[in-house]
């Protein structure tokens, strides 16, 4: 792991509001995928391959969402630049005009595009699963269970990576399944891993002295808030933030990205209405973590393990959504798993993230700029 320091500014907008024990889950009242009754007026249009909305009217523009072949959008205006504006679940962005057709009509979901079509990611090489995985209909945690694969299959990726997700087809049924299940078969010579393996030191830094591995994977991530930050705050006996990082990825690609349990321990709570889910260490401390749409599968009490996918960081229209993708990293000293006994500590020591400390240096928006390689 890499780290380098940047006086970039740092997240000053809302942050969450966690109740001191997490209230019930409220009625989704959001549209759901492909619900084009809350549309706006348009042409309806079907999403013919695994395609990115992004920002604006080119490959250059960040990644709002990754939409699965087969998905319904409304197009709103027209075309710029090989890029079409259109509508997807509440979130306003561009397609490419390669990625759609106009008749409205769902495109066939069980074959991969003939051909490699602009702005889609391809997957390479063979896989196997490690041990029996979720076969989803979608690219993402939150996607319905449609299948089973067993461990120890041999599979031949689609399409993807796309939200740590590949696309593979499996006795006659073709969804996507986590890259965190999945080993990829070693090439001649070549040496096989996991998709979402830690990096580099961060399993024997774990397993050694106790501490933490990151919660993401791939790429560089940067500290946008630190500690002492705007919302980073010690403000109640339950709003115990002061000791918090807030994480992004360098390259604004966050909203989507898996997020993975840093440590063994037990499900204390989650939050549907901040994202938000508490891992109770069994020392006397717990990491907490918001905007996250966590993985439904998991209930209080439920039991993980280092690196174990967990759910995504929120995008717009999900989980805890906070204007801006990013995963809110805390860590408490507590008597009660982190339920209501809660005391900000800092990132030190026994609890170190990938053998890195981040200790109090004193000052606002500590470590803030920081960026971390995974």
């Amino acid at each position: 792991m890499a780290t380098t320091a940047d006086p970039a500014s740092g997240f000053t907008g809302t942050e969450e509001v966690t109740a001191a024990q997490p209230a019930a889950a409220p009625a989704d009242s959001a549209p759901l995928v492909g619900d084009l009754a809350a549309a706006p007026g348009g042409a309806s249009a079907a999403v013919t391959v695994l395609a990115n909305l992004r920002g604006g009217p080119s490959a250059e523009d960040a990644i709002l969402r990754v939409l699965p072949a087969g998905s319904q959008v409304t197009v709103t205006g027209e075309a710029t630049n090989g890029y079409i504006p259109v509508w997807y679940n509440g979130t306003s962005g561009w397609l490419s005009t390669q990625a759609i057709d106009g008749s409205g009509q769902p495109a066939a979901t069980d074959q991969p595009a003939a051909a490699p079509v602009t702005d889609q990611a391809g997957a390479t090489g063979a896989r196997t699963t490690l041990e029996p995985v979720n076969i989803r209909a979608g690219a993402a945690i939150a996607a319905e269970v449609i299948g089973v694969i067993p461990g120890g299959v041999a599979l031949t990726p689609l399409a993807g990576p796309e939200s740590g997700f590949y696309q593979v087809s499996y006795d006659g049924v073709t969804g996507w399944v986590s890259g965190a299940y999945l080993r990829e078969d070693a090439a001649a010579g070549a040496e096989p891993t996991s998709a979402y393996a830690p990096g580099p030191g961060l399993e024997p830094a774990a397993a050694a002295g106790g501490g933490l591995i990151w919660p993401v994977a791939g790429g560089n991530w940067t500290i946008m808030q630190g500690y002492n930050g705007s919302s980073h705050q010690d403000n109640s006996s339950t709003w115990q933030y002061y000791y918090s990082l807030d994480l992004i990825r360098a390259d604004g690609d966050t909203a989507g990205q898996p997020v993975l349990a840093p440590t063994a321990g037990t499900v204390r709570w989650q939050d549907p209405s901040t994202g938000g889910i508490s891992i109770d260490i069994g020392n006397g401390h717990a990491v907490a973590m918001f905007h996250i749409a966590v993985d439904p599968g998991l209930r209080d009490g439920t039991a993980v393990r280092p690196g174990q996918v967990i759910g995504h960081i929120s995008g717009p229209g999900e989980a805890g959504f906070a204007g801006t993708p990013h995963l809110h990293l805390a860590l408490w000293q507590t008597t009660d798993g982190g339920n209501w006994s809660r005391s900000s500590v800092p990132f030190a020591g026994a609890y170190a993230i990938g053998g890195q400390e981040f200790p109090d240096i004193g000052g606002a928006n500590q470590h803030r700029g920081t960026v971390i390689n995974v």
